[in-house]
């Protein structure tokens, strides 16, 4: 029997897990290819930053990157005027993340271009409205996660079984 003659396989149920992660790979690799003032990574911290001046570790996890990389990207993001780092008042030993005005601008002037280039990209969906829904949907249900209290560890009790 030929290839032609052969029936086609069924098909399996990953596939579908599959065909969404190529979708959202595809989507993000479109995103980071679009021309703006900011990469996806500064946009990703600036994003944080604006949102309360987050302290650099806790950002680091929310964004799910190493420390040394956000340190790194901040860095930059430092010597271009865009971002701040600020003592908290309350501990001293704690750095913040603050925008700048020229932060502030560039992170909007980018805001404004992911944004159009990510409307033109969803509208290859049958229903980019609910495919938009349903995104941000996945992003709240995050952010609620990592907003979570964590249990406290016992010492000694992380390697247990």
């Amino acid at each position: 029997m030929s290839s032609a003659e052969m029936p086609a396989a069924s098909p399996r149920p990953e596939d579908d897990l599959l065909a969404a992660v190529d979708a959202t790979l595809w989507l993000a690799r479109n995103i980071e290819r679009t021309r703006a003032p900011l990469t996806t990574s500064q946009f990703r911290i600036l994003r944080r930053a604006a949102a309360g001046g987050e302290r650099a570790a806790r950002l680091a996890e929310r964004l799910a990157v190493r420390k040394p990389t956000l340190t790194a990207i901040a860095d930059g993001l430092v010597a271009a005027g865009l971002l701040t780092r600020e003592a908290d008042s309350a501990d001293r030993r704690v750095i913040r993340l603050e925008l700048t005005p020229a932060g502030r601008a560039a992170l909007a002037e980018t805001e404004r271009i992911y944004a159009e280039r990510f409307t033109e990209l969803l509208d290859d969906s049958a229903e980019p409205d609910r495919l938009l829904a349903l995104m941000a949907e996945l992003e709240d249900h995050r952010v609620t996660r990592l907003n979570a209290p964590q249990p406290a560890t016992v010492a000694g009790s992380e390697g247990a079984r």
